[in-house]
């Protein structure tokens, strides 16, 4: 694990737990919105658009020939972080920052 995904493991923690068992957006994002400054979701959403890239690009590379399951695992690891980024940058734009 690189020392940057160490860092950001705190950030995943709390953005997991802050999802509520809905998964409403709104909620969701209102709840980092009040939990972290907007550096932090800054930060963390660099962390995540990178991540997402790199995902992407396991995805892409996990062979059809390997089976259905295995690419499964890697969508899901894409959509989980498209989610997060997609609701850490709602409660950026949340906290009043535009881009």
């Amino acid at each position: 694990m690189s020392a940057s995904h160490n860092l950001n493991e705190p950030m995943e923690l709390a953005v997991r737990k802050a999802r509520p068992e809905d998964g409403d957006m709104q909620v969701w994002a209102r709840r980092l919105a009040q939990e972290f400054t907007v550096d932090d979701l800054l930060h963390y959403r660099g962390f995540l658009s990178h991540r997402l890239d790199e995902v992407m690009d396991a995805s892409l590379a996990t062979p059809f020939a390997l089976g259905s399951v295995e690419r499964s695992l890697e969508l899901v690891k894409v959509q989980e972080v498209g989610e997060f980024l997609a609701v850490v940058e709602y409660a950026v734009e949340g906290s009043g920052f535009h881009w």
